[in-house]
């Protein structure tokens, strides 16, 4: 099933968000609101011994937790009322209604201030008692790297009398000293040569995550369900809403439907558009599905409906005309969803086509999916010393609803509502007419493919304006090596980013000027009457979002928008402080934490027991709520310690020792490779892996 992300790009894995109808409006009767746990687990995580044992039963038996009071000023801890403006959050983690409005005054407050509140949830008793009961025997013998210090004085060592002690530094030595089984507050460490390396990175993080200058609005679950809700999968979805011809006119470009599908295909995908019926199944595999709702309301659908036609995205076509199965035409369902803009008094609407029962009955393909980049395969790109990156990025309006789709697909593209007579064409057959869709579908599971295959044919056709255009060699896609061109680009269905590794002088120089990549791509748009948001364009610019993240060329890093990480930290904090949820809650959380742990995937290691806890839910009505298993709650006050630590450095150095790692239930699936450690004047030992964790460790002290 096809999703719909927050920047309007329909895919199911973008950020976990795709579209979904809100409670009440079903998709079909087939259709089921249910997790499936194994879709929940991450591959690489790891279940410890302690986290097992943790069932229903185990979970009802959970210490009534502390309540830990949110603050809202950016001063120290000691001596302050932390409690959120207005009083403290319902037993569902929802703050009062006066909280949902945004701080016009203040305009919210830094990151770095929201994450100090974690020192408070350390200090929660189910915290306190997870840590104790999850203690485990660290491997190896002598001293190591653990335990990093937590005392104040420990913290200053070395440094000038005015320092101060960084909640922050701490909370990720805590979290570090847990995850390791050792004791999370030290009471007196000696500080070695490798920790101070070790605490001077923790502190590089956490300058950077104190420089960062957005601010992060106050959350609450009643603000984030009022646009979001959680599907079948457990992923977090935009809220399907009623929608009219004033919600929708604004988001449809004068473009729509100006450019046939079929001209901007090639190959199979060429054929699959032009010869859409021989994709369809065969008859005795049809199944009718019960046609999905057209959410409008009955006032608003002959305005809603002229208004389609008009604009191209439809047009109208009797009963007779459409696919049948059984003898039943084959309709599906619409809605809207919020872009969270506003026109007049309208809402604007992004227009969202349920295709479920078209989607059925047809083959899907695999077009150039294959292709979609991630910011988990960008661990590659590496900028020396004298580097800076340079981002050029375009945007495409409305993208799919551009291209006009063949005759041979409007039979299955009807819509589940009557038209007026009105609407009836003159001379017609005395019969119901219907609207169907003109344009790619928003909502059909092939579009997806179909809309990635056109973008980057349209990119590589741009060669033609310009000498220089990207070539194929430098794309970073997902189904091959990186490139290792000093200029590489990233086509994300209606997204293009180019990004150039240039010397400290020469970014400095161009920063603001346009690539002659983007000029030649610029012109092939316009040739094609393909219309782009001018407002999202960036001309080499050294920080600049892409694809759910922020890219900040000087420092060489990327990190999580720090919007999103604010509001999972809050709703996180929101959890904690309350101490019980439901899996709706669970899931949106812990899909939050999966999206920032991309950006450092080992923090996904931290997150065991939080699975269980939402298969726990299994079988019990969506209202109902259980209280955090004290593991959880653990777990949750870590992750959200190690938030300084997500995000890519593209300036590290390449270790040359290699490694292979399992999951193993002893700890010792991991092996390095012989020849890094014995010496590359051995060849003969090149391709041998040797030892476990255990020796591992023993290597790693031995040479300190």
């Amino acid at each position: 099933m096809t999703g719909v992300a927050e920047d309007g790009t329909p895919d199911p894995s973008l950020d976990g968000e795709v579209w979904t109808p809100s409670d009440g409006e079903s998709f079909g009767a087939s259709e089921e609101t249910r997790l499936i746990g194994s879709d929940m687990m991450p591959l690489d995580a790891k279940l410890q011994k302690e986290d097992a044992s943790v069932s229903p039963g185990d979970i009802a038996r959970a210490v009534t937790p502390v309540h830990v009071s949110l603050h809202y000023e950016g001063e120290s801890h000691e001596g302050k009322d932390r409690s959120p403006p207005g009083g403290e959050a319902d037993s569902k983690g929802n703050l009062p209604a006066q909280e949902s409005k945004p701080s016009t005054e203040s305009g919210g407050l830094p990151l770095v201030s929201w994450l100090e509140q974690v020192s408070d949830a350390w200090a929660m008793t189910t915290v306190v008692k997870a840590v104790e009961d999850c203690k485990a025997q660290p491997t190896g013998k002598g001293k190591g790297i653990f335990p990093l210090p937590t005392a104040p004085h420990q913290l200053l060592y070395g440094k000038t009398k005015e320092s101060k002690t960084d909640p922050l530094v701490c909370n990720m030595c805590r979290a570090l000293n847990s995850m390791y089984g050792c004791e999370v507050d030290p009471s007196h460490t000696v500080l070695c040569r490798a920790q101070s390396r070790v605490m001077a990175q923790l502190e590089r993080h956490a300058e950077t995550v104190r420089s960062l200058p957005e601010k992060i609005e106050p959350a609450s679950w009643g603000k984030l369900f009022a646009v979001k809700g959680v599907d079948y999968k457990g992923d977090e979805v935009l809220v399907a809403k009623t929608t009219s011809w004033g919600n929708v006119c604004s988001a449809l470009p004068r473009e729509v439907a100006q450019v046939n599908l079929e001209d901007v295909c090639t190959g199979g995908v060429h054929y699959y558009v032009q010869h859409f019926d021989d994709f369809v199944l065969d008859d005795e595999d049809l199944v009718f599905t019960k046609p999905p709702r057209v959410m409008v309301a009955p006032e608003d659908w002959e305005e809603l409906a002229q208004g389609l036609v008009k604009a191209q995205v439809c047009s109208v076509l009797g009963e007779s005309e459409l696919f049948h199965i059984n003898g039943s035409p084959l309709l599906n369902g619409f809605f809207g969803v919020s872009k969270q803009e506003f026109s007049g008094s309208f809402e604007v609407h992004r227009l969202i086509m349920n295709l479920i029962p078209a989607n059925k009955i047809v083959r899907g393909i695999h077009g150039d999916v294959a292709t979609l980049p991630s910011w988990s395969s960008m661990g590659p790109l590496l900028l020396d010393v004298g580097d800076s990156l340079v981002i050029s990025s375009e945007d495409v309006r409305c993208f799919f609803y551009i291209f006009k789709v063949p005759v041979c697909w409007k039979k299955f593209m009807g819509f589940n509502r009557p038209l007026p007579k009105s609407m009836h064409p003159k001379g017609g057959r005395d019969e119901t007419y219907y609207l169907v869709s003109n344009v790619l579908p928003m909502g059909f599971k092939n579009s997806v493919s179909i809309a990635q295959h056109v973008h980057r044919n349209i990119i590589r056709w741009s060669g033609r304006r310009a000498d220089c255009s990207p070539g194929g060699n430098n794309e970073i896609r997902k189904d091959r090596a990186f490139p290792s061109s000093q200029n590489v680009f990233r086509v994300y269905l209606d997204n293009f980013d180019q990004l150039e590794k240039l010397d400290h002088r020469t970014a400095e120089l161009l920063e603001g000027t346009t690539s002659a990549d983007t000029l030649a791509l610029r012109a092939e748009y316009a040739y094609w009457g393909v219309p782009r948001h001018p407002k999202k364009s960036v001309s080499r610019a050294h920080t600049a979002e892409v694809q759910g993240a922020m890219l900040d060329g000087r420092q060489g890093i990327a990190y999580p928008k720090p919007q999103k990480m604010g509001k999972y930290l809050q709703l996180c904090l929101l959890l904690l402080k309350v101490g019980k949820c439901t899996q709706r809650q669970a899931q949106v959380v812990g899909g939050g934490l999966v999206y920032i742990s991309m950006f450092r995937r080992p923090l996904l290691g931290g997150l065991n027991a939080l699975w269980q806890f939402v298969v726990a839910f299994e079988g019990l009505p969506p209202v109902v709520q259980l209280p955090l298993p004290p593991v959880v709650a653990l777990e949750l006050t870590r992750f959200l310690s190690l938030l300084p630590l997500a995000m890519i450095n593209f300036r590290l150095k390449i270790d040359p020792k290699v490694t292979a790692s399992d999951a193993s239930t002893t700890g010792g699936g991991v092996s390095q490779s012989a020849l890094a450690s014995q010496g590359m004047a051995q060849p003969q030992l090149a391709g041998r892996f040797v030892g476990t964790s255990q020796a591992l460790s023993a290597s790693a002290r031995s040479s300190q």
